[in-house]
């Protein structure tokens, strides 16, 4: 009889475009700023930000997608976060097309991703949408709010 032996490892990975040591975030302006390399992709990127207690970074998360859409499984990101030990999130997506107003899709991910982190007491702090000459911030709009 064989037997199988499985072993589970996380280790954090740092992305070379987004150098992290040490990074908090306090403002949307922020976290804009930090992620301003998403700017520049002809696709559409869901950066996934997951943070400690104190809002330090600890993880990010990279879901690439196509010229309009990025699919994004709120399931795998509150994984990575629970993997991570992470107490909150902040999601970031650039529009390719420079636009920078949520699609009713950028909402129900939100809402979507909001249902799901509280179930496991994990915070997410803000939906930021990049566009070519700003940002939305689903925070300031009073999509998310702090229970």
């Amino acid at each position: 009889m064989v037997k199988f032996a499985y072993r589970l490892e996380t280790k954090r990975v740092k992305e070379p475009d987004f150098p992290y040591t040490g990074k908090g975030f306090t403002q949307p302006e922020d976290v804009a700023e930090f992620c301003l390399p998403l700017r520049e992709s002809d696709v559409e990127k869901m950066i996934v930000l997951h943070l400690t207690s104190k809002n330090k970074l600890i993880g990010i998360q990279v879901f690439t997608g196509t010229v309009d859409k990025a699919v994004v499984y709120p399931r795998e990101i509150i994984k990575h976060s629970l993997l991570t030990s992470g107490a909150g999130i902040i999601l970031v997506h650039n529009h390719p097309s420079g636009h920078f107003e949520p699609s009713p899709e950028d909402r129900a991910i939100t809402d979507s991703v909001v249902g799901c982190a509280r179930l496991f007491g994990i915070r997410l702090l803000d939906h930021i949408i990049l566009g070519e000459t700003g940002f939305f911030s689903a925070k300031t709009a009073g999509w998310i709010w702090e229970s």
